[in-house]
């Protein structure tokens, strides 16, 4: 940890050496929500860790609100600056008149369908109880495009009981402990369960499925993106460095996921790590993804009209993101 504590603040005295200039203005107040603690959000504390927000003149806040609906709110009551929340509910969102803007994406993220170990199939989850964060969280909307797959009808096959937590961590605990019978959950989660020697089935998937799900995406309304092109951009530009930096030390990504998902499996962190759509072996840039989202959409025109007739490009803005690049930042990453 010493040794950690030590290369931080090399990494840090060099940016601020480097950035001395910009340094000279006030730093510009950001608050950026996160909605959910993953293994994916990484490079945002590693950037918060290291300074790297600061070096792009940022004074930026982390918080944790937790349900993507919730941050479209806090973003249209102007109480945050962005969101890294569900996609699916900012397109809703938008569809219905929010001037809500989707900028970047954290990848993609697959689910599995997990149940307590006394149901071993999808056909015993009849009658039984299935447990989501929140009707506007993520995974309320993978289960809504899963059910159908699986014949499932909510309210006559299945109950859907929301549970109050976005960290599908936090659900399967709740569904060990009897409350629920089955719930949505991020393989990284799921993997975090087994290590403790906790039994559990995982009945189905996004893949097994066919679904092609976006996890998260950096979404902001249409009034900042417009006049604080700035903070945009300099957002983006810390989170570049900050994956090409755990890329470049493998060590830094441990310790955010030790210290904010309070994870200390060396095989675990690992994992995480060469699974990540930002580290790993195969390394990519934070373009939101339309065919995921578009799939999206295309399941949730049944129950919301508004988004009938609606692509992902409709609800996506990469202007500020391609000049970023066009800056040199994500080069690391696969073309």
């Amino acid at each position: 940890m010493l040794r950690l504590i030590l290369l931080s603040a090399l990494l840090y005295d060099c940016l601020s050496a480097g950035s001395a200039h910009g340094q000279e203005k006030k730093l510009e107040r950001f608050l950026l929500s996160n909605s959910t603690l993953s293994e994916s959000r990484a490079p945002l504390y590693i950037a918060k860790e290291l300074g790297l927000f600061e070096k792009y003149g940022l004074d930026a806040e982390i918080v944790n609100i937790r349900g993507a609906a919730i941050n479209v709110a806090s973003l249209m009551a102007g109480e945050i600056q962005m969101a890294v929340a569900a996609g699916t509910v900012a397109v809703t969102a938008a569809a219905r008149g929010a001037p809500i803007v989707i900028v970047a994406t954290m990848g993609p993220t697959k689910y599995d369908l997990v149940a307590r170990p006394s149901i071993a199939s999808v056909q015993e989850l009849n009658g039984k109880i299935i447990g989501i964060g929140g009707y506007g969280s993520g995974d309320y909307f993978v289960l809504r495009r899963l059910l159908p797959k699986l014949g499932l009808i909510p309210d006559k096959n299945v109950t859907i009981l929301p549970i109050g937590s976005t960290s599908s961590y936090d659900r399967i605990n709740v569904m060990l402990a009897g409350k629920v019978d089955a719930v949505v959950a991020i393989k990284a989660n799921i993997e975090r369960i087994k290590a403790r020697g906790a039994t559990l089935n995982v009945l189905t998937g996004s893949d097994e499925q066919g679904l092609e799900v976006s996890g998260g995406d950096f979404f902001t309304t249409r009034e900042f993106f417009r006049s604080r092109p700035g903070q945009v951009k300099a957002m983006l530009k810390a989170f570049s460095d900050a994956i090409k930096m755990g890329r470049e030390n493998k060590e830094l990504f441990h310790h955010a996921i030790r210290k904010f998902m309070k994870e200390e499996n060396p095989k675990l962190l690992e994992s995480f790590y060469e699974s990540s759509y930002f580290f790993g072996a195969g390394p990519h840039k934070p373009r939101p993804l339309e065919r995921a989202l578009d799939f999206d959409i295309k399941d949730l025109s049944a129950t919301v009209p508004e988004l009938v007739g609606r692509k992902a490009a409709d609800f996506i803005d990469t202007t500020l993101l391609d000049q970023v690049e066009k800056e040199g930042f994500f080069s690391w990453a696969k073309p």
